[in-house]
Formats: structure tokens, C-alpha cells, sequence
């Protein structure tokens, strides 16, 4: 079995393969329960793409039998990096990148990857990475707004309605709502 580790700003997303099949797929909220997981699996190779230090750290998980890999910039990779500081490029942002590229190989892609940050990158028709956007994600655009003023409410992304989100809002929270949601898609 292999271990895929994708360790976020907020959350830790694992994958287990065998060969290339997947087999099981956890995500995990707190860093003690992703521990508590990982110390009873035991796994023949390893690869994890990490943007905390905390993360990076999964790569010497103990039980790893056989190869490990840690996602950087200076490793070999399916695509050319065109990124001016390849060193500052986030190991998420270079995965989607490399994602895009074996999914749809010889045509020009646009990721979006919604998270913590919502990351935009760019492949084109000759696999070379481009670069792309950061911009905040859902959860931070509502505490920015809330932590930087002093009246407006913290809005809980997740007790939105999918449905709920007007074009328009006619109270507070219906406008922080409308604000983020639309503006988030423009």
C-alpha cells in the first residue's frame, strides 16, 4: 500500500493506493488525529506535499517501509517550472500543476484549487508551469471582514445554505454572504 499525504493550512488529506487503484481517502482537521492515524498504518512508500513545517515532518513517519518523497520545487517533474522564485512555489500549487499536466497532457490548463487560499495556476499546451493567483479563501474572507471592523458579524461558511446566497442582501449577514460567495466567482 502507498501513502499520499497532502498536508494544508487547515486540514491533512491521506490517500491510500494500492498500485494505482485507490483504496481509501481520509481528511483530518486536527494534526492529533492525523498523528493517532498515521502511527497505526503502516505503508510501503510514501509521498507527501506539505505547505507547514509540521507537515513536512509526516515524511519521516516511521512505519514507511520502502521510498519517501517530500514534493519540492527541485525535484524531477512531469512538467517544465517557469516560476521565477521556484523556491517559494508551494508543493500544493506545483501538485495541481502536475495534476492538470498527467490528467490533460498537451493542452493549456487552469487549476483552481479552494482551500485555506484559493490558488489559481497555470499550465500551458507545452507543459510548463506559469504561474499563477493567491487569493484568501471562504473562511478567511469572513474573519478578515469580522477581525477587521468593528460591528460586522462572523459568518460561518459552513452554515450557509447552498441555496442561500443572494445576489443582494437586504440584513448584514445576507450581504457579508453575498459579498464573499459572488465575489469569490467573479
Amino acid at each position: 500500500m502507498n501513502l499520499v499525504i497532502d498536508a494544508g493550512n487547515t486540514r491533512t488529506k491521506i490517500a491510500i493506493f494500492e498500485g494505482d487503484q485507490l483504496r481509501e481517502k481520509h481528511v483530518f482537521d486536527e494534526a492529533a488525529v492525523t498523528q493517532a492515524f498515521l502511527s497505526a498504518y503502516r505503508a510501503s512508500n510514501l509521498i507527501v506535499s506539505a505547505v507547514t513545517d509540521a507537515g513536512i515532518r509526516l515524511g519521516e513517519l516511521p512505519n514507511v517501509s520502502g521510498k519517501r518523497c517530500v514534493l519540492t520545487p527541485s525535484l524531477p517533474l512531469p512538467i517544465r517550472n517557469r516560476y521565477a522564485t521556484a523556491e517559494t512555489l508551494g508543493p500544493d500549487r506545483l501538485a495541481a500543476a502536475c495534476g492538470a499536466w498527467q490528467k490533460f497532457p498537451g493542452k493549456p490548463s487552469l487549476v483552481i484549487d479552494c482551500g485555506t487560499c484559493i490558488n489559481y495556476e497555470i499550465v500551458n499546451r507545452t507543459g510548463e508551469y506559469m504561474g499563477g493567483a493567491i487569493s484568501p479563501g471562504l473562511a478567511m474572507r469572513f474573519r478578515s471582514m469580522h477581525e477587521g471592523t468593528d460591528k460586522l458579524p462572523l459568518v460561518d461558511p459552513l452554515a450557509i445554505a447552498a441555496d442561500a446566497v443572494p445576489l443582494t442582501g437586504d440584513e448584514t449577514r445576507a450581504c457579508l454572504v453575498s459579498g464573499v460567495m459572488n465575489g469569490m466567482l467573479e
